[in-house]
């Protein structure tokens, strides 16, 4: 598939059938699997039909091709996925959507570090607007923004720990478990830069729901993503943090 221009149904299904078979015991396979699965779709039912395989597919198949190489010589079978252990080092995030029409208002994305209800790590950001005019309405992208702000400020305190990202859109928690968003580039994009991360650093990561405006966290990080709702009180506070 990598060298030739185009394939059919048939062959893409054997080709997925395999991968299955390696990202069952080796959850890092599970990140490379969107391309292609949205590749397959685009066949419907036709076995029939002749489609050209996209250049992401292609990229993803030398990760793939990679993987399917090293484990010849054996890779350690994964252990059963659990819950988030006690010690966790525990973030809330939440963010802001486009501004409306014509608005001075400035949106943007929140993340607290907190243990035992005290805030010891805080960052907001706003969007810029090219930013907000390519993602429009897609409240999955801003949220996913949050989740990746600890990693890009304090990467090396996360190293080698169990992460808990608290945020309140439920299909990001479900999205995690797939490691893509369906029908979602963008979103799937960014889950997979986490993912990518999760590895790098390395540490473990559990995304988990916590619904909107529940706990006084939860208020202080909603107040963040608008200008209009944060206080100066509240800008001191996370400077100083």
């Amino acid at each position: 598939m990598q060298n030739t221009s185009g394939t059919h149904l048939l062959f893409v299904q054997k080709i997925i059938g395999k991968w299955e078979s390696i990202a069952q015991m080796f959850p890092f396979a599970k990140g490379f699997k969107w391309p292609i699965l949205n590749f397959l779709k685009s066949f419907g039912a036709d076995e029939n039909m002749i489609l050209r395989v996209p250049a992401a597919v292609k990229d993803d198949l030398k990760i793939w091709s990679a993987i399917a190489s090293n484990s010849v010589s054996g890779f350690p079978i994964s252990k059963k996925p659990y819950d988030a252990p006690i010690g966790t080092i525990n973030f809330i995030s939440d963010a802001a959507g486009k501004p409306p029409p014509n608005s001075y208002q400035k949106n943007g994305v929140a993340s607290l570090g907190f243990y035992n209800n005290t805030v010891w790590f805080g960052t907001s950001i706003y969007w810029p607007k090219m930013f907000t005019l390519a993602v429009q309405s897609n409240t999955a992208v801003y949220e996913l923004v949050g989740l990746l702000l600890p990693f890009f400020l304090i990467p090396k305190k996360l190293q080698f720990r169990h992460i808990k990202l608290l945020v309140d859109n439920q299909a990001i928690v479900w999205a995690w478990e797939k490691r893509y968003m369906k029908n979602d580039v963008l979103a799937s994009v960014l889950l997979r830069c986490l993912h990518v991360i999760e590895a790098y650093l390395p540490c473990k990561i559990h995304v988990e729901h916590l619904p909107r405006m529940a706990s006084p966290l939860a208020v202080l990080v909603d107040s963040l993503t608008r200008d209009s709702t944060t206080t100066n009180d509240m800008r001191k506070y996370i400077t100083h943090i």
